[in-house]
């Protein structure tokens, strides 16, 4: 590995009283090269920073430290939170010619706090230490491959400055930092959920939180966006495109562990129906109608009549045919109903069909007795011309087939093994 020299940093923050999330902070900061060249330690020894004792830090001049001085800012960094950087060759420079950026986060005595880095054109470097410069850590493969990962129990309350760095001089490129741990957070919301409209809009939801929390809301759903963050109780504001289908939307916008549910109304379809209704005849018929909506209404029909059957969908084009077919009708004028939609709206074909009131007797009438052995027999049914029928029976000991030429029906006995008597019936 190149020996690299180490910066030495004095961490001695000036900060306001709250700070919003990416809001650049005075560091005052000294390089070992530059001011305290006895103190320089390389990367590789892993001994951490040298500790700057009180009789030198008397001897450092602070007063000419910059803001915009890259060296002496840093970006503040919650708890929860993940950031992008770039380091390049305006950022703080240090004295192995390699470059950092600063953050900065409060942590209290205990809390547990784990920082990663990673990029996918350097090899990451961290450094985390406490604002007096008397707690050092620093990492370069502990994430695994070449990302950075420093995981410890903080000592105190106070300040804590996470340097995001590359191993080797002169890297350059994009990474990731994200600081987790920290306080224990639990969030409610007000409303707890959402009803939209189908014309989706914009709308918010209060969170409520403890104090040192912070959030940054967000959904995996593209329909929904929002760039709300805050840190303790907030707002939410986010925004719904419209519904384009007629089927309802769930979707959630999540802040961290917890989700906030939004249902969205469907769009609403009308059904144009070409015929709305149709009269036939006695007989078994096969028709079809067409069936007109909306581009994004997704529909079925379904034969509401007992006499009728259908099929025929549209898939989310709107427009579509059914075909259905009456069957034949031996009683009494009828009509029934093909209904044409979605579980929220809907129209209905009608089918009128004519009965031919048919009636049926049969010859012989009354009790048929059969012996013991079993016989056959014929038993003839009269009725309309055009009247269709068929015969059953609910014995299983008694056989039954057609006669079609005589419009007659055969039935035949089984042969009886018992001396009781039965009875069965032929309908």
């Amino acid at each position: 590995m190149i020996f690299a020299t180490l910066i030495v940093l004095l961490f001695n923050f000036q900060l306001a009283a709250a700070q919003s999330p990416g809001l650049k902070v005075a560091v005052k900061s000294i390089t070992a090269g530059k001011q305290l060249s006895n103190l320089i330690r390389d990367k590789s020894s892993k001994d951490g920073f040298a500790l700057i004792t009180p009789s030198e830090l008397s001897q450092i001049d602070f007063s000419n430290a910059a803001v915009d001085d890259p060296c002496n800012t840093a970006v503040k960094i919650y708890f929860a939170q993940q950031l992008t950087g770039e380091l390049t060759n305006t950022d703080c420079r240090l004295d192995d010619n390699s470059y950092a950026d600063i953050y900065i986060f409060d942590g209290l005595a205990g809390e547990q706090a784990t920082v990663n880095m990673g990029s996918g054109s350097f090899d990451s470097y961290l450094f985390l230490g406490n604002e007096a410069g008397t707690w050092i850590l620093q990492d370069d493969d502990g994430g695994g491959a070449t990302n950075a990962r420093i995981s410890a129990t903080l000592p105190e309350t106070g300040n804590y400055l996470i340097i995001a760095n590359s191993a080797f001089p002169n890297e350059f490129g994009s990474y990731s930092v994200s600081l987790t741990g920290g306080p224990n957070c639990t969030f409610t919301f007000n409303p707890t959920f959402a009803n939209i409209p189908q014309a989706g809009g914009t709308f918010t939801f209060d969170v409520a939180t403890q104090p040192r929390c912070y959030w940054a809301a967000g959904s995996v759903f593209s329909e929904v966006s929002t760039t709300s963050t805050g840190i303790g109780n907030g707002i939410v504001t986010y925004s719904v495109t419209p519904n384009p289908v007629n089927q309802e939307r769930n979707l959630l916008v999540s802040l961290r562990s917890a989700s906030f549910g939004i249902r969205q109304a469907p769009l609403a379809c009308t059904y144009n129906l070409g015929p709305a209704s149709i009269d036939i005849g006695p007989e078994q018929t096969n028709g079809s109608f067409t069936v007109s909506a909306q581009p994004g209404c997704f529909w079925s029909a379904s034969a509401v009549g007992y006499f009728l059957s259908a099929s025929g969908s549209g898939n989310g084009n709107g427009t579509g045919t059914v075909n259905f077919t009456a069957y034949h009708n031996n009683g009494a004028n009828r009509s029934g109903p093909i209904r044409v939609g979605d579980p929220f709206n809907g129209s209905n074909f009608t089918v009128n069909q004519v009965g031919l009131n048919c009636t049926f007797s049969k010859s012989p009438t009354g009790l048929i007795q059969v012996p013991a052995s079993g016989m056959s027999g014929i038993f003839t049914i009269t009725t309309q011309p055009g009247c269709t029928w068929h015969g059953y029976t609910d014995t299983p000991w008694i056989e039954m087939q057609n006669v079609p030429d005589l419009v007659q029906r055969q039935y035949r006995s089984g042969f009886w093994l018992r001396r009781s008597a039965r009875l069965g019936s032929v309908h």
